[in-house]
């Protein structure tokens, strides 16, 4: 009983402790629950000290804590959602789509067979993000209204504002971003104490062609040094790098990139696996070019295409490309430009396989 405690005050403990005192709670229960020797204890305890100790750049290890987990749990059980749904957002942020797939698969068997709409819900969400991923956006559109729905049907919690970030992401690939700024506008507003959802707000804005200025001064006088570092904390920070970029703040961009860095070559996962925010090198590469950094900005793009080739999303590779293209042509160096062609090219042949056409306009002549 107390390693469950000390394990669920860690879990409470995210937005009131830092991370030293939750390792600490989270350590302590660990130690009891492996002296203790019981398999449904254990698991609980590594469930709980997957999202306590969350960050972005230990994806690694939740993973080998989701193995453990599934380890200890019956072959076809509902015990083994828990480290399914953990690793499935772990691989997602490492790129492993093969891995995702099977492990996604997996889940939607369970919760066949369990005839739990709890489950039910959660495959659904996970079908939306698979769906936009691939680029099949007009199924996607489908599959987030589907998902919300379910979750409506079964009182999930969670299942408001997942609508929200997974029709965020499809708007903003059917180029209708408008249509859903009134929407993130209310979330930011019942969500107060989730930054993301405020950065999230402002970007839609400015990609909506409003000026947001006086918005993004309002975010910056935040002390970033002090945001939680939860599931949340790698997409409010891929928002804000976008509307520091947009305003060519290299004061801003100094500061954004040194804390997105160590975080390069992960895909930018909502927590949850709600929804992909893009490659962070993709941002990284967009924060050194406002610096000035030719060379780190070409390595970044180099990954950031690898790390969405690797985990199968065609939507952020053509925008990848796009941003490498525009890069590429204010270089202004006879190399750069052509491989600027190169680029437009291949953006070009992606996004007419998408079907969204409507970025086109935003390629660089």
């Amino acid at each position: 009983l107390r390693a469950e405690a000390l394990a669920y005050l860690a879990v409470l403990s995210i937005y009131a402790a830092p991370l030293a005192r939750r390792r600490e709670l989270s350590d302590d229960s660990l130690e009891l629950a492996r002296a203790h020797g019981e398999p449904a204890v254990l698991r609980f305890v590594l469930s709980a000290r997957v999202w306590a100790l969350f960050a972005p750049e230990n994806a690694p290890d939740r993973v080998a804590q989701s193995d453990e987990i599934i380890d200890l749990s019956s072959p076809n059980g509902t015990d083994r959602v828990a480290g399914l749904v953990a690793r499935v957002d772990a691989h997602l942020e490492l790129a492993d789509r093969a891995a995702v797939d099977a492990d996604i698969e997996e889940h939607a068997r369970i919760a066949e067979r369990a005839r739990l709409p709890g489950l039910a819900w959660m495959t659904a969400v996970y079908r939306a993000t698979l769906a936009t991923l691939d680029g099949r956006i007009e199924e996607a559109d489908r599959r987030v209204t589907e998902a919300f729905a379910l979750g409506q049907r079964v009182q999930n919690p969670n299942a408001v504002q997942a609508f929200g970030v997974q029709l965020g992401r499809v708007r903003y690939e059917q180029g209708r971003l408008p249509e859903v700024v009134q929407l993130i506008e209310t979330y930011a507003a019942q969500f107060p104490e989730q930054w993301a959802w405020r950065c999230g707000l402002v970007h839609f804005r400015a990609e909506a062609g409003e000026d947001v200025r006086a918005q993004y001064a309002e975010l910056l006088a935040r002390d970033l040094s002090r945001l939680p570092r939860d599931s949340l904390w790698l997409p409010a920070l891929a928002l804000l790098s976008e509307l520091v970029v947009r305003h060519g703040d290299a004061t801003a961009a100094e500061t954004v990139y040194a804390m997105m860095q160590p975080c390069a070559r992960r895909n930018v996962m909502v927590a949850g696996s709600i929804a992909n925010f893009g490659p962070s090198s993709r941002c990284l590469a967009g924060l050194a070019l406002t610096l000035g950094r030719w060379d780190e900005a070409w390595a970044h793009f180099d990954d950031a295409l690898e790390t969405s080739r690797g985990v199968g999303d065609r939507t952020w590779e053509a925008h990848t490309l796009r941003n490498l293209a525009c890069a590429r042509v204010a270089h202004g160096e006879p190399a750069s430009l052509a491989l600027a062609g190169e680029a437009v090219s291949r953006a070009r042949a992606a996004y007419e396989a998408l079907g969204t056409v409507h970025f086109l306009e935003r390629l660089p002549e």
